[in-house]
């Protein structure tokens, strides 16, 4: 399955609009949860472990839901692509 991953916000500015992974190329190791594919993209640099800090608030949504990191992405027998989203805390007005 592939995962369209997005970013929003300061998010977006430090690390740009997003990437695509091929889960399947993962093998067993590919995150099976939000906050598994979180962990997976903080190890891709520092960069990506300060833009994504869990204690800046970060939201995440999955195929435009907003979501608890611990929402298990769809199986990949069952979908060929997901999208999650990555952002920071919003305030309206």
């Amino acid at each position: 399955m592939k995962v369209k991953i997005l970013y929003f916000a300061q998010v977006k500015e430090a690390l740009g609009a997003g990437q695509e992974i091929d889960l399947a190329m993962l093998g067993p190791a590919a995150p099976q949860t939000v906050a598994q594919l979180h962990a997976y993209l903080c190890q891709q640099s520092n960069a990506h472990a300060q833009a994504l800090a869990l204690n800046s608030g970060l939201r995440a949504a999955l195929n435009q839901t907003l979501c608890d990191f611990s929402a298990p992405l769809p199986a990949m027998e069952t979908t060929p692509y997901c999208e999650v989203a990555f952002f920071p805390p919003v305030t309206g007005g």
